[in-house]
């Protein structure tokens, strides 16, 4: 009997433990993504036009770009079609999106 609660004992304190791993997993994955939209936007290794063009719209940081969309980037002055294309591409080597729309 003092055998098999000891047994559940041990399973217990496996679960909790990788319980706890997740748990403490999960608070590193947010912090380095917290960090990454921190990030100024000279850090994603942008084409010049691209980079000249969001700090003239007051773009800085990594996470003031992701929260505009496409149809708002294109709206910004001397943005084209390219430009858009290289921001894109450099935020998804970060696993980073534009955002995808606007809620009102």
């Amino acid at each position: 009997m003092s055998e098999d609660v000891s047994v559940e004992f041990v399973s217990i304190q496996k679960i909790d433990d990788l319980f706890i791993n997740n748990q403490n997993t999960n608070r590193n994955e947010s912090s380095k993504k917290e960090n990454v939209l921190e990030m100024g936007i000279e850090e994603l290794d942008l084409a010049v036009r691209s980079y000249n063009s969001l700090k003239r719209a007051g773009i800085h940081t990594i996470g003031d770009l992701v929260a505009k969309t496409e149809k708002e980037l294109r709206e910004v002055k001397y943005m084209h079609e390219k430009c858009v294309e290289d921001i894109q591409y450099h935020l998804e080597q970060l696993g980073l999106t534009l955002c995808s729309s606007k809620e009102s």
